[in-house]
């Protein structure tokens, strides 16, 4: 979905600024329906964001511990 955003996105985008309600509507909806797809969930998030911060705070503990 990502890897071919460049066909339907510009085609979503053009809806949103449309004068018509309608296609205004329409490409809201579109939206709301691909984010799931395009956005990771908090929680997945939450967890690649411990997994990383734990990482580096271990490294940088090693490093210092290697250091003394």
């Amino acid at each position: 979905m990502k890897m071919t955003a460049s066909v339907w996105a510009p085609l979503i985008y053009k809806r949103l600024l449309a004068a018509d309600k309608r296609d205004r509507d329409m490409a809201e909806r579109c939206l709301k329906d691909v984010e799931p797809m395009l956005l990771p969930t908090h929680s997945s998030l939450a967890k690649v964001l411990y997994e990383n911060l734990a990482l580096i705070l271990f490294r940088n503990v090693f490093a210092i511990t290697d250091c003394s």
